[in-house]
């Protein structure tokens, strides 16, 4: 979504290790072709064109562009065009690399199958990846923010939607919880 990136995956228990190597071969042994690549990043640039024909998108992104003045929230999640186009292949195999090791990886099973079985198997099939040291790209932390913001947008859909933001404390903090349920 916004700061993670989840595979889910739904086999039977008996393929479940055929799963496991295929995610991690996807993962450790990607060739990412550069034309592919290139065309891919194109059909992506268009959904991002498209997200910004459709009202719901566009009002939530444009929500968190105007709430936030440095928070990487504030940037859409699919990028712009421009940022879209400038990745490289080179660029791709160096995220990769630094995030998508064991050390940041959190593996979620649920079904029929045997504990230290599957244990075994994860170890064998990502205990020779090495970790990479821990580079956490945090937010600026915002500055307080007293006045009120507005923005309207109109477009070719006559369609009316509205949004409310309001700065909130992280999600541990105790006014946490109350606050999520007035939001809903």
């Amino acid at each position: 979504y916004y700061e993670e990136t989840s595979y889910y995956v739904v086999v039977p228990s008996q393929n479940l290790k055929r799963a496991l190597e295929i995610h991690a071969d996807s993962i450790q042994n990607s060739l990412y072709d550069a034309e592919e690549l290139a065309k891919e990043i194109e059909v992506i640039v268009q959904e991002s064109l498209q997200k910004r024909d459709n009202p719901s998108p566009m009002l939530i992104e444009s929500l968190n562009t105007l709430a936030f003045d440095t928070h990487r929230l504030r940037r859409w999640r699919m990028g712009h065009p421009e940022t879209l186009r400038a990745f490289t292949r080179e660029d791709l195999i160096a995220f990769t690399k630094a995030y998508y090791c064991p050390n940041n990886m959190i593996l979620c099973l649920v079904g029929d199958f045997d504990t230290d079985t599957v244990l075994d198997w994860v170890r064998s099939i990502w205990g020779q990846v090495s970790a990479q040291p821990a580079n956490p790209e945090f937010s600026p932390v915002e500055t307080p923010q007293n006045g009120f913001r507005f923005q309207r947008l109109q477009g070719e859909t006559r369609q009316r939607l509205l949004a409310f933001a309001f700065h909130a404390p992280h999600e541990l903090h105790p006014d946490s919880t109350p606050l999520l349920l007035l939001s809903s």
